[in-house]
């Protein structure tokens, strides 16, 4: 059995034998790829966060619309039936952009609220 101490490997490095040269053998430098996988990650949170809080734009300004076009009305067609059916479309409407797995009772887009919100005040 071959003796592995401190003083032999130095005597096989001195001698040239071929484990001295394989283990002075220059190795390539590793490469440490976490500070990419960190950025990266960053990137897709940051533009898929963007994306999901950004469809709330929407939200707001046709809520405020309805908001507007309720406080433009008698007391009496605040409560009435169409009134009601405009804020439930509204909230289709969120569920639509925020969990269109879920889906709607029926199509609902900005433009057909508008046209109920028309028909609300007229």
């Amino acid at each position: 059995m071959p003796d592995s101490t401190p003083a032999t490997a130095l005597a096989a490095v001195s001698a040239g034998s071929p484990a001295a040269r394989h283990a002075s053998a220059a190795t390539p430098a590793v490469r440490f790829y976490g500070w990419r996988v960190v950025w990266a990650s960053f990137a897709v949170l940051f533009v898929a966060y963007g994306l999901q809080f950004s469809f709330g734009v929407f939200v707001h300004e046709i809520t405020g619309e309805y908001e507007d076009t309720l406080a433009a009305l008698s007391p009496g067609r605040r409560a009435s039936e169409q009134a009601r059916a405009v804020r439930w479309m509204i909230e289709e409407l969120r569920v639509s952009l925020f969990a269109q797995a879920l889906g709607t009772r029926g199509p609902v887009s900005e433009k057909r609220i508008r046209r109920a919100l028309e028909e609300l005040a007229g």
